[in-house]
């Protein structure tokens, strides 16, 4: 499991121009006291709101960084800064004495230490309360504004991380006078994955700050320099997340061959009606275990959709090279009927997947109909 001892600016990969924005807020006296970060999951918006609250509060400022060693760094790394509160989405429990983000403040405290970069489902999974509806309660706003009354105890800010106050319904509309008219040295940062959801009284009277998914350059560069993943691998990876770090990550601790070279066999069995050779790659393959053949089928997906973009633009600058080339051969061999049956043929196969089908007979029957159904249709047909 990824462990995080700190979290700077340098700990969070690129965004090299937003850092550098933040940082001069922070050293030309520009901080607006109520700030709305927005971002996609897997751009980094939470990490990036600690980080920057950890900046504005170190008191050993490095020229684009915080220190991490000061004492207010060390209590901001292990999320313990009196002055540092949270607020997200939880559900109120009478019976395991939840009514309040701090009654579950501890776990949630942990989870971000061990992954900064986390989203709604890994907290869902991790508080327990799937199957339930998240919320952050009308006795959660007022205990903000209580936070919010009370001077900074020992930093020179006290700041407020909302996580995801989308999850805030019409009651949010008490926090209204404190974001608009907080007490001095104040700090109040949202951090959201849609803003449109959010009560448009709060979202007036915040600064937005559009913190962009990564590009497929960027997601396959991280890979190899920071996780030292191969090349081969590292484009699979970045061609299937779409920009979202986090789900790089986690994908680079799964996969470990390439898909291309898979596919290009996997394609060419079907479209030569090769039954043996394919017979013999779907036992091959459905050794390599189910969540791996959820991912392949994930990259067939994102194979096809470049085949239907390919033919209206470029994309030499988001796929590999050899990437490139089965796409455009996709692009060439398959009408839109085809592209379907495909879309049909693999969530029927996620669905048995799902199920706890047997593998191997799974990926024969995708196989088969992928050659019966449309591989060796002429693209002319049905266009």
């Amino acid at each position: 499991m990824y462990i995080c001892n700190t979290l700077k600016f340098s700990d969070i990969y690129g965004h090299v121009s937003l850092k550098k924005k933040l940082v001069e807020q922070v050293n030309n006296n520009r901080i607006s006291h109520a700030q709305l970060f927005y971002g996609n999951e897997g751009s980094n918006s939470l990490p990036m709101a600690i980080a920057y609250a950890q900046y504005i509060n170190c008191t050993n400022k490095q020229e684009f960084d915080s220190c991490g060693t000061c004492p207010s760094c060390n209590k901001y790394q292990q999320y313990i800064h009196p002055d540092l509160h949270f607020s997200f989405p939880y559900i109120v429990s009478k019976a395991d004495d939840i009514e309040l983000c701090d009654d579950i403040l501890p776990l949630f405290r942990k989870s971000l230490i061990e992954s900064p970069q986390l989203t709604i489902n890994e907290w869902i999974e991790i508080a327990k309360i799937e199957n339930k509806t998240l919320n952050i309660p009308i006795k959660e706003c007022r205990n903000i504004i209580k936070k919010l009354s009370f001077k900074p105890y020992e930093a020179e800010y006290k700041v407020v991380i909302m996580w995801l106050p989308e999850f805030v319904g019409k009651e949010g509309n008490v926090l209204l006078k404190s974001i608009e008219e907080p007490a001095p040295n104040t700090l109040f940062i949202l951090v959201t994955e849609n803003p449109t959801l959010i009560l448009p009284t709060i979202l007036s009277r915040t600064q937005l700050l559009k913190i962009n998914l990564y590009s497929r350059e960027e997601i396959k560069d991280y890979l190899i320099t920071q996780l030292s993943i191969e090349e081969s691998v590292s484009n699979n990876i970045a061609l299937m997340t779409n920009g979202n770090i986090h789900k790089a990550k986690i994908l680079s601790e799964k996969i470990d061959y390439s898909f291309l070279s898979g596919f290009k066999t996997f394609l060419n069995d079907c479209y030569q009606g090769n039954s043996t050779a394919m017979f013999n790659w779907a036992e091959s393959f459905s050794e390599k275990g189910k969540d791996d053949a959820k991912h392949f089928l994930n990259y067939i997906l994102e194979l096809l959709r470049y085949s239907l973009i390919v033919e209206h633009r470029s994309i030499s600058t988001e796929v590999a090279p050899e990437e490139e080339k089965i796409i455009v051969t996709l692009s060439k061999l398959l009408n839109l009927k085809g592209r379907e049956t495909i879309y049909k043929a693999i969530n029927q196969a996620f669905f048995e997947i799902d199920r706890n089908g047997n593998l191997k007979f799974i990926i024969i029957n995708l196989s088969l109909s992928l050659k019966n159904n449309f591989l060796r249709q002429p693209k002319a047909q049905s266009n």
